[in-house]
């Protein structure tokens, strides 16, 4: 097998699949795995030592969304079984790929130290995403581990309604100052080494945050180098305002075929940024809700 096929979306789906058809198929698979195997469900103890071995294989193989789909499809019990599987370092990064109803669903049998472990792995865009349905008491626990920078951001965050933009606003932003060159803003980026996740433009700001343009990275790719970040950032960006209505917003990303967008203040001060990733949250909640609306009570 290539290195190619390793990671294809047809293994991927063949995985996710397979791990589903054990874990339902196979009740003394999910009572070994809870620590409650009866007599009446016990059977071939090679076969079923196997079928954990296979099942804690495609656990390990699977990456954190694809892990999050399978416990999406999986009833509750079985989902609890698989749970117990996933490695402390990926539970995080599990919970934030999942739904809201499958991660209150696991996170009620973890301890309180295990859920903040899983949190203190993330960054802190997604431990905000997460810590807005924590219990009252664990929120605080959180906030009081962060540094003081990302401790307020955390308060900002909650301080707006779930359906406003600033609820779901991202705070990992790469600003430049208008005044550089391309060549240093190139020279910049290496240096950081990576970029935040659906980073298409980066935010051109004054020393007080003051939003002025933003510059896509097409254009740091396409422009001489010598040119200043002045002369060919975009003057006119989409803007959204952490009062807006997210579901408005979404629907401002569909329209304008949106990767990201900045979010500021009254004033005009970068505060954040909106991703797709974000959006596409909304839209799947927005969905949600329709449905359950058609179905009736």
């Amino acid at each position: 097998m290539s290195a190619l096929s390793k990671n294809s979306a047809r293994l991927r789906d063949e995985e996710r699949a397979r791990l589903i058809w054990l874990m339902t198929t196979d009740k003394a698979l999910t009572s070994t795995l809870l620590g409650k195997l009866t007599l009446a469900e016990q059977y071939d103890v090679g076969t079923l030592a196997d079928d954990i071995a296979e099942v804690g294989a495609l656990v390990a193989h699977l990456p954190p969304p694809d892990l999050a789909d399978t416990l999406e499809a999986l009833p509750s019990e079985e989902r609890h079984a698989l749970w117990r599987l996933v490695q402390d370092h990926e539970r995080g990064q599990v919970l934030v790929e999942a739904s809201e109803n499958v991660w209150e669903d696991l996170i009620d049998e973890m301890s309180d130290h295990a859920i903040l472990d899983a949190l203190r792995t993330l960054d802190i865009d997604d431990q905000i995403y997460l810590v807005q349905h924590l219990p009252r008491n664990l929120t605080g626990r959180l906030l009081v581990s962060l540094p003081p920078q990302e401790r307020a951001r955390v308060h900002q965050v909650l301080h707006y309604e779930q359906d406003r933009v600033g609820a779901i606003m991202e705070f990992s932003v790469i600003t430049v100052r208008p005044d550089v060159t391309l060549g240093t803003v190139q020279r910049y980026l290496r240096r950081l080494g990576k970029m935040p996740k659906n980073t298409d433009k980066l935010f051109v700001t004054s020393r007080d945050k003051t939003l002025l343009g933003e510059l896509a990275l097409q254009t740091i790719l396409l422009n001489s180098a010598q040119s200043k970040v002045s002369e060919v950032m975009d003057t006119q960006p989409m803007l959204f305002s952490p009062e807006d209505d997210a579901e408005k917003a979404a629907r401002t990303f569909e329209r304008d075929n949106l990767l990201s967008a900045a979010v500021v203040d009254a004033v005009g001060k970068l505060m954040g940024r909106l991703t797709i990733d974000e959006i596409v949250d909304v839209v799947y909640k927005e969905t949600d809700n329709d449905m359950r609306a058609l179905g009736g009570p």
